[in-house]
């Protein structure tokens, strides 16, 4: 009798959790095409604009995935890897849409950034150490040298990079005189 009851009752979860994603997916839509129109109509965008916003719903639909998924399946959350990757990169693609694509020279550690930081977001929602930790710290550190050096110059970076090996060469040698 109980068994029954906990079937009927996981069976009718499953039933809302299905009319919910529907309700939510045609809900996206239509605030989608409310989105597009009014870019059109009013501030005259066109695709050659927006179109950053499918690699940013493809970004969200990762994230779905992962918190509809975390409790019942462990490991997924290696869907979070492009799902920032994706949406830190179209958030990119906006902006460059928006104000130039010069803009590029400057932004471009904004990819290492993304996969640094889609690292960074696995290892925390698996509680576990993966090894990324490593990985992930060394493209953030990277991609911001290079946003600093953008900003001062292009010219002397190179002295960043004689910089960044000395000290690595001074820390081994700190490591192994202990």
């Amino acid at each position: 009798m109980v068994e029954n009851e906990i079937a009927v009752n996981r069976e009718l979860e499953k039933r809302l959790r299905s009319e919910k994603i529907k309700r939510s997916f045609s809900i996206g839509l239509i605030a989608l095409g409310v989105f597009f129109l009014l870019g059109n109509l009013l501030f005259g965008w066109g695709m050659e604009i927006l179109w950053p916003i499918f690699p940013l719903l493809v970004s969200f639909l990762f994230f779905y995935l992962y918190f509809s998924k975390v409790e019942q399946s462990p490991g997924v959350e290696g869907v979070l890897i492009p799902g920032v990757i994706l949406l830190v990169v179209s958030i990119l693609f906006f902006f460059l849409n928006f104000t130039g694509w010069g803009l590029m020279q400057y932004l471009w550690p904004t990819f290492p950034l993304s996969v640094g930081l889609s690292f960074l977001v696995t290892e925390y929602a698996s509680g576990e150490v993966k090894g990324l930790k490593g990985a992930a710290k060394f493209l953030v550190y990277f991609s911001i040298v290079f946003y600093v050096l953008g900003v001062i110059s292009y010219r002397v970076w190179p002295i960043a990079l004689i910089i960044i090996g000395i000290y690595l060469i001074a820390r081994q040698s700190r490591k192994r005189a202990e």
